[in-house]
């Protein structure tokens, strides 16, 4: 896969042994990375493929399986992609259908773009109106700070629907909160309702190893609860816990819960 160098404007600190900071244009991002990382940020401008860096890449670690550098390298290839550095070819994922999948440096792009076009026009909708909530970065950002945990459905080789989760602290709370959660205007109610039940099992199977689960939790301001959303709720197993007034500047926020 061929890439092309975008942006050379990078300052890199090393703030600790074999762990680098990256800033980018001045500051408008800035990211850590190990030594490896380093490594393949050295070869960006002495190659033009994905490939010919993991080659250069398994010449400095022959013990290592060359399937996982391949791997490494690729998922570093896609976050440098994602801050501006380079660009890459267009690639298709070859994703089963109807499995829900951990987002990740090889997909914010997709998830933001599903995300973003749809905060209009989606009937399922508990994200906030705004776009820069949900921009690629901003993603990778709130998982890498432990912020969340994301998911997404895909169907016919498209992203159809989104979740982000969180449970803290993790194995102390038993409450899994969703942050954020859209579907595809197209898949309907009850196939929203199976890509849903598709990330909640992932999500619950992940947080049970480390502390049994008693509910599931969604608050969201009350203008959310509303029309195809409350028929939503209530079919995948949500009940109204309490409704908050004058809570924030939207006004009301309510509360769902869902027993496991």
């Amino acid at each position: 896969m061929l890439y092309k160098v975008k942006n050379n404007n990078v300052i890199i600190k090393e703030e600790t042994s074999n762990c680098y900071r990256f800033v980018v244009d001045k500051g408008v991002y800035k990211f850590g990375l190990n030594k490896t990382g380093k490594q393949i940020y050295d070869r960006l401008n002495e190659h033009s493929s994905v490939e010919s860096i993991t080659n250069s890449i398994c010449e400095l670690y022959p013990k290592v399986d060359k399937n996982i550098v391949k791997r490494d390298v690729y998922s570093m290839m896609k976050c440098f992609e994602l801050y501006g550095i380079i660009s890459m070819e267009q690639s298709e994922y070859e994703l089963k259908d109807d499995v829900a999948i951990f987002n990740g440096d090889k997909f914010y792009k997709l998830v933001s773009s599903f995300i973003q076009s749809r905060l209009k026009i989606s009937s399922i909708n508990f994200c906030i109106d705004n776009n820069m909530y949900y921009d690629s970065v901003m993603l990778r950002m709130r998982e890498m700070q432990g912020e969340e945990y994301q998911l997404f459905v895909q169907k016919n080789n498209e992203i159809v629907a989104f979740a982000a989760f969180e449970c803290k602290p993790i194995g102390i709370t038993k409450v899994v909160k969703i942050k954020d959660m859209i579907f595809d205007e197209k898949l309907g109610i009850e196939n929203a309702i199976k890509s849903y039940q598709l990330m909640e099992r992932k999500i619950l199977n992940m947080f049970s190893e480390k502390v049994k689960i008693s509910k599931v939790r969604i608050l969201n301001n009350k203008d959310k609860f509303i029309d195809e959303n409350a028929v939503f709720l209530e079919k995948i197993g949500f009940k109204k816990i309490v409704e908050l007034d004058d809570e924030n500047i939207m006004g009301a926020v309510c509360i769902y819960d869902k027993h496991i």
